[in-house]
């Protein structure tokens, strides 16, 4: 068997790596609703990465997948409605929430 000489560091890092090759030769992710549907998530997920850029922190650490295919599911309209909403606190409801509602009213408007 094999062993890799070096730090813990070291192993961590070529182990990091191992996963990165993984995932870029994954397939792409397919599509879990109809166009629009798609189109809301896909908007909301566009939301989701600005903040996350402002902020320099993880888009999921903003809200994950399983949130925002709720709110498209649900489309809140209120702060009240989004605090109804799987993985949505107080906090990040008082931080996001805006940004959030302020996108979902604009794909619920008739066209």
């Amino acid at each position: 068997m094999a062993r890799f000489a070096g730090t813990v560091h070291e192993r961590h890092l070529l182990a990091i790596g191992a996963q990165r090759i993984v995932r870029i030769n994954a397939a792409p992710r397919k599509r879990v609703y109809g166009r629009s549907l798609q189109e809301r998530f896909d908007r909301l997920r566009e939301v989701r990465l600005q903040l996350a850029h402002a902020r320099h922190v993880p888009p999921y650490l903003i809200f994950h997948d399983t949130t925002l295919r709720e709110m498209v599911q649900r489309r809140p309209s209120t702060m009240h409605d989004l605090h109804d909403i799987y993985g949505v606190g107080a906090k990040k409801a008082a931080d996001f929430g805006d940004a959030f509602l302020d996108a979902i009213r604009t794909f619920c408007r008739p066209a």
